[in-house]
């Protein structure tokens, strides 16, 4: 059986106080587990498309479109990703705004939104980013 919880880095890598590690951490130990992602406010993720990783290439680009967000604050407890053609609009509805809160697969949770990093190109190409 594992845990899963959120935690700021501050050991190594070093990290500025607005950038985190996405860590998945298990019951065997302190610094035991893997890192999921980094993130940084204004990253470009993919949320709400099942095996993206798989079939980036296969996917409409307008329909990637809706699914790209961008990080629009951090904390040690939620992350907050907005639409990424979203800038002016201060709304905090579901689907121009999502809230992550745990790891868990409920509204809030880190499984159902399925986050991928990605990056886009200056001609709007979407590609995987390494962690």
């Amino acid at each position: 059986m594992n845990s899963k919880s959120i935690f700021p880095i501050n050991k190594t890598p070093q990290l500025s106080s607005k950038e985190y590690a996405v860590i998945r951490s298990y019951i065997l130990g302190p610094g035991e587990g893997e890192v999921l992602t980094y993130l940084h406010i204004n990253d470009m993720f993919l949320l709400g498309i099942d095996n993206v990783e798989e079939n980036l290439h296969l996917i409409p680009k307008h329909i990637l479109r809706k699914h790209l967000y961008r990080v629009q604050k951090l904390s040690s407890k939620y992350y907050e990703f907005r639409l990424a053609n979203k800038y002016i609009n201060p709304s905090y509805e579901f689907p121009e705004y999502v809230r992550i809160n745990n790891f868990g697969d409920k509204k809030t949770g880190w499984l159902t939104h399925n986050p991928v990093k990605v990056k886009i190109s200056l001609t709007g190409d979407i590609s995987l980013m390494n962690v």
